[in-house]
Parts: structure tokens; C-alpha cells; sequence
């Protein structure tokens, strides 16, 4: 779910972006949870939680929507904030606030498609957090899209990565504690294919049977007991969108 603001003064500019942004979600599998300001000061005002996706107008009553871009930036530098304009000559203040990009009016659904696809590869990006795996080496701090799966092996515990593979003395529920706050922030649930190993579902191929293909071209085994459960969890992530 991408927590989004619309800061627009004109009705039916709010209502084209609120349609547009519904129809990108039914077709894309992404879920929009959209909040309407009739002006910046309003949106400034806001206490609750912070926006992931920003929509903003530039010109309105009250504050304009460079200046409250500014103000924004002042408490928030990782919304991803999308200028909606009549005016292209705006285009290069927007670099003073870190816009990704500017939609002339009247918009259209190609075109806020296209930014849309930017916008929600940022956030994915922005919303990647890090784990520390400490070793006899020193400390990596890892990236979810670096990991792959965590193994067991006798009193060894081997987190194998995309470029590397750090083993540590451990067990399977170490992996579990280690990747747990890290699951919550990147919305990743790493799932148990048996026994002995825990799986990144952003790196899950295929599953044939009673076996998973990685993108890297490894193949894991599941637990004839656990591939139900294993099915039900990669399907709900899936469903999801992937996150």
C-alpha cells in the first residue's frame, strides 16, 4: 500500500488524478491509499502519518505548491513528491526540492503512467531497509534484494547472498530475530521451505513440486509438511504485490 496525498484546488483535476491512480492500481496490482487537500496549507497542517507519493499542484490559493514542497522537505526528504502543473517553465525549481517530475494539465492516463512507473520504482528503492549480519570478519550490512535464503547446517548458519555468502555459528531462529524488523520495514516475509532454510520470495523463480527455482538459477527443497503453508504464504505475498 503506497500512502498518497493529492494537494490540488481544482475538483475535477483531484477527481482525473484520484481515477487515474485507481486504474493504475486494478492494472498494475497496486493499492493506493489516497488523502485529498483542496490547498498546501491544509497538507501542511497534517500530523498523521507521513505521504510515500506526493501529488502536488503548484499554483493555489495560499501557498504555493513549490513553497510547501519546500516546507515538506524540511521534515520529509524520502515522499516522492510529483509537481501537477500548467506551466513547464516550473520544471527546473523542481530540482531544488527533489521532484521526480512534473505532469502538465490537462493530464492523461498515459501520461501519469509512465511516472507512476517511476514513482513506484523509487519508492521500492526508498523503502529498502538493511540488516547487519556480524561475522568473525567484521559486519555487512545487507540489503533485502541482496538476500537470497538463510541455511542451517550442523551449528552453521550461512546467509547466502547475490555475491557472497557469510557464514556465522547460529541457528535457523538467529535468521528469523536478525531478518524479523527488517520484514516489517520492507514488507518482505521470508519464508521457511523446511527445517533448515528460510527464503527471500523477491528471488523465488518458480516452484515445481517440491522444489524452489532462484533467480540466480539455485534450486532449494520444501518440506513435504511444510509446502502447503509455504504455497499459502509466497501466494499472499504474491497477491500483494510482491510487497
Amino acid at each position: 500500500m503506497i500512502r498518497t496525498a493529492i494537494v490540488e484546488d481544482n475538483p475535477k483535476a483531484r477527481a482525473d488524478l484520484w481515477g487515474f491512480l485507481e486504474r493504475y492500481g486494478r492494472e498494475r496490482g497496486t493499492v493506493f491509499e489516497i488523502t485529498e487537500y483542496t490547498n498546501a496549507d491544509d497538507f501542511l497542517e497534517e500530523t498523521g502519518p507521513s505521504y510515500e507519493l506526493v501529488f502536488m499542484d503548484i499554483e493555489m490559493p495560499g501557498t504555493s505548491g513549490m513553497d510547501a514542497a519546500k516546507k515538506l522537505r524540511e521534515r520529509d526528504n524520502r515522499a516522492v513528491l510529483l509537481f501537477v502543473t500548467n506551466m513547464a517553465n516550473f520544471a527546473i525549481k523542481g530540482y531544488e526540492v527533489d521532484a521526480l517530475d512534473f505532469l502538465l494539465k490537462p493530464v492523461s492516463y498515459e501520461t501519469i503512467c509512465f511516472r507512476l512507473d517511476r514513482a513506484v520504482k523509487a519508492l521500492e528503492v526508498r523503502r529498502e531497509s538493511t540488516v547487519s549480519i556480524s561475522f568473525a570478519g567484521g559486519v555487512r550490512a545487507v540489503k533485502a534484494s541482496e538476500f537470497l535464503y538463510a541455511e542451517v547446517q550442523g551449528h552453521k548458519l550461512s546467509y547466502h547472498l547475490v555475491d557472497d555468502v557469510i557464514s556465522v555459528r547460529g541457528t535457523l531462529s538467529d535468521a528469523e530475530e536478525l531478518l524479523e524488523g527488517e520484514a516489517a520495514s520492507a514488507r518482505i516475509p521470508y519464508l521457511q521451505s523446511n527445517r533448515y532454510c528460510l527464503v527471500n520470495p523477491m528471488h523465488i523463480k518458480m516452484v515445481d513440486g517440491y522444489s524452489i527455482y532462484l533467480d540466480n538459477g539455485e534450486v532449494l527443497d520444501i518440506a513435504r509438511a511444510r509446502k502447503s503453508e509455504f504455497l499459502k504464504d509466497l501466494a499472499a505475498w504474491i497477491s500483494r504485490g510482491g510487497g
